[in-house]
């Protein structure tokens, strides 16, 4: 199924969001997306095409996560026994408070891989989704930060967001929150309300909390910017064109020594690195991935 061309409008450009907002600060967008899909059909689908054992379903219930056995079913399937997600234990999960989670449902769904990649080319960065499904409850986590950017995208209900900011700018892939809540010490610097249609954008390492509102059912995607980072370059350098000098395969400790020569050595690498060959290839690499179309979503067995 094709959607409209324009399914989700910033209302700025894309030179515009890197430039202003980009690792910057939060950006609130109202009513951005401009087509909606039957909520309800989507969840059904991506849950439909989810066993446990592809981890991509998750229920979260009074801030525990609840066990893949508690709302599968086992079903034969020719010589195979099977487990699939239950639609009637998923529902029951969801009256008694819990926050289910679809992991990548850009994957299992036309709509959401059609969002991601508008997404995509607007913001530049390669861009996956995760589904969020409450009725009431306490969320599915606590204040965190993401290590990569968000979107966060409406797409039915209402949720509550409050934002903080980083104590921790720009957190690497391996630089967790969890230990480090205790640095959240001041009153929220954004405390709003997303309606359908709305989105947010929170920058990587901006603490938030997103809680539902009682009594109101909320989806919503948080839609993954995937952004390279510095280190990334470096680390792409020494896979490929630092080890074709055999000053750099030398032994660190022998070149570390008094008479050695480190700093011959990162003085190499530094001019390697600053090379516009270099670093124009990188580039290309990452246009290359945003080019790339995932492989056709999963349907439902």
């Amino acid at each position: 199924m094709k959607y409209e061309k324009k399914m989700i409008d910033f209302g700025i450009s894309s030179n515009e969001f890197r430039s202003q907002y980009h690792e910057k600060k939060p950006f609130l967008v109202r009513s951005a997306i401009k087509t909606m899909p039957d909520t309800t059909a989507e969840i059904c689908q991506a849950l439909c095409a989810s066993e446990h054992s592809d981890g991509r379903v998750n229920v979260f219930l009074k801030g525990l996560l609840i066990p893949y056995g508690m709302f599968t079913e086992t079903y034969q399937d020719v010589s195979e026994c099977r487990s699939i997600v239950s639609i009637q234990r998923i529902e029951e999960y969801l009256e008694q408070g819990a926050t289910v989670a679809i992991n990548r449902i850009d994957r299992n769904t036309e709509y959401a891989k059609q969002l991601c990649d508008q997404i995509k080319m607007f913001s530049r960065e390669v861009s996956t989704a995760n589904c969020y499904v409450a009725t009431s409850g306490e969320g599915s986590f606590g204040a965190h930060w993401d290590t990569h950017d968000v979107i966060a995208a409406q797409i039915d209900g209402s949720k509550r967001w409050q934002l903080w900011s980083p104590t921790h700018p720009l957190p690497a892939p391996n630089q967790r929150s969890k230990a480090r809540r205790g640095e959240i010490t001041n009153a929220p610097e954004l405390d709003i309300e997303l309606h359908k249609g709305d989105a947010l954008y929170v920058p990587r390492g901006w603490w938030h909390f997103a809680s539902p509102i009682d009594g109101k059912r909320t989806v919503h995607y948080a839609v993954g910017l995937h952004t390279p980072m510095v280190t990334d370059y470096i680390s792409w350098l020494t896979e490929t064109v630092l080890l074709e000098h055999a000053e750099l395969r030398s032994a660190f400790a022998r070149m570390a020594q008094k008479d050695g020569h480190l700093g011959e050595c990162l003085e190499l690498t530094r001019s390697i690195a600053m090379r516009a060959e270099n670093i124009e290839a990188f580039k290309d690499r990452h246009e290359a991935l945003l080019k790339k179309r995932e492989r056709t979503f999963q349907k439902p067995l």
